[in-house]
């Protein structure tokens, strides 16, 4: 089988660069770059690009009791399973953007309840605490990723669902390639006595064309 020995290479058109071939070929998933003066060397892929998409769509509807209020910044978190999302990195210490909406209704105003986005790696879960307010010397405050988007009821407060967004939360796990990584949503509340998050629904049974039901999801996106 023939083949070209050369090292260099240049175009045929009049001035064109003339371009200098490495001596070695570079390792898996290098890429040929120039140093801007005609030499050509192996090196890092350094652009971002997206690796895979991981989603995970509930349009059903459930509910998820939330007994007891948020304490020290880390108790009584309740996950909303049904959102729960795996990525398995096929890079090491990609990067992973969080995006979704939470959908429903409470049994109490928007504003005594809260969102903590949380991660599972082999086994533990714990909130990410790059994607929560950070610490401070008044321990009673929560530490929220988000709260839920605060809408008005007025007389209908039990017949609407609010729909809560989150987009491009940025999430650098620092984790090995193959790594399962389960990003969960958690809710808490700081009002003392048993509450509720009728996901997807509403807190009233009527069936009605005015009672609406929703949808809620999350999007894993990994980012080289």
């Amino acid at each position: 089988m023939s083949k070209i020995q050369t090292n260099k290479i240049q175009h045929t058109a009049t001035g064109a660069t003339e371009f200098t071939l490495p001596t070695a070929d570079g390792t898996n998933g290098q890429v040929l770059k120039t140093n801007g003066s005609g030499v050509l060397s192996f090196g890092t892929d350094q652009g971002g690009k997206i690796l895979q998409v991981v989603n995970t769509t509930y349009n059903d509807r459930t509910t998820i009791s939330l007994p007891n209020a948020y304490a020290n910044n880390s108790s009584n978190i309740y996950y909303y399973t049904q959102l729960d999302t795996t990525i398995t990195t096929t890079s090491a210490n990609s990067k992973i953007l969080i995006s979704g909406a939470s959908s429903g209704e409470f049994t109490q105003d928007n504003h005594l309840f809260g969102y903590v986005m949380a991660s599972t790696i082999g086994g533990t879960t714990a909130p990410i605490d790059s994607l929560r307010a950070s610490t401070d010397s008044n321990t009673s405050r929560p530490r929220l990723s988000f709260l839920p988007c605060i809408n008005y009821h007025g007389s209908d407060n039990d017949s609407t669902p609010a729909t809560t967004p989150f987009s491009n939360l940025y999430y650098a796990p620092n984790q090995a390639a193959g790594t399962a990584i389960t990003i969960r949503l958690g809710i808490v509340t700081n009002y003392h006595s048993n509450q509720t998050f009728y996901a997807n629904q509403i807190v009233s049974s009527v069936n009605s064309s005015e009672y609406e039901h929703s949808v809620s999801h999350m999007t894993l996106m990994e980012v080289a």
